[in-house]
């Protein structure tokens, strides 16, 4: 939790061989069910940045925007130059 309006996802990962099973979006799903019922009113996950090229986490980006998180801003002073942190929110 990052304070009392907004959760965070904080790791989250499909094993590849299960990759295109909805388990990440119904894992997306249940955590927005809490985060409503617990008068949250923005869901953030933090990933690797645009201005890296690493294939994995362009496909992470995209899976993000598809459930309806939008790209807020890219800092790299989180992580470090090379891991540019990309934060990444929703509205509930």
């Amino acid at each position: 939790m990052v304070d009392i309006y907004t959760a965070e996802i904080y790791v989250m990962g499909i094993l590849e061989q299960y990759h295109r099973n909805g388990i990440d979006r119904k894992l997306v799903s249940v955590a927005e069910q809490y985060i409503k019922s617990n008068y949250y009113k923005f869901f953030m996950v933090k990933t690797l940045g645009e201005s890296s090229d690493y294939e994995y986490y362009r496909r992470t980006r995209e899976f993000y925007k598809n459930v309806g998180f939008y790209p807020l801003e890219e800092i790299k002073e989180i992580w470090n130059e090379e891991n540019p942190c990309l934060i990444m929110v929703k509205s509930i």
